[in-house]
């Protein structure tokens, strides 16, 4: 099984990064997880907010945050609308399911009507 934090929503700030303190770079970014198996795919509610400056490149944690950031992360927070949790199966889910289907019906006409399989 495989997780992983998928971009659902880009903003890019025109606050100061609290690091170097340059007013372009600072992006924020709402991730969302993906979680994908062999059966099925599944968009979970589970969600991550990340703070990045691009020119410094660091990350930057809400214990660092100002006012202005607060102020621009609360509009964003209210703006995003994450995806929907939800569930997808594969084809080889479907196939397998199919399969058993098949197999419990021929195991069952084989156990009570033999007569139909001309035994």
């Amino acid at each position: 099984m495989e997780s992983k934090y998928v971009t659902v929503k880009e903003a890019k700030l025109s606050n100061h990064c609290p690091e170097c303190y340059t007013n372009e770079g600072l992006l924020l970014q709402f991730k969302q997880q993906h979680i994908s198996s062999r059966l099925f795919n599944r968009v979970t509610k589970k969600l991550e907010e990340v703070l990045e400056c691009q020119k410094c490149e660091t990350r930057i944690y809400p214990v660092r945050w100002d006012d202005d950031i607060e102020r621009v992360y609360d509009f964003h927070k209210k703006m995003f609308k994450p995806k929907k949790a939800r569930l997808r199966f594969t084809a080889l889910f479907y196939l397998l399911f199919f399969l058993i289907v098949v197999i419990a019906t021929v195991a069952y006409i084989y156990v009570e009507r033999p007569e139909l399989l001309g035994l």
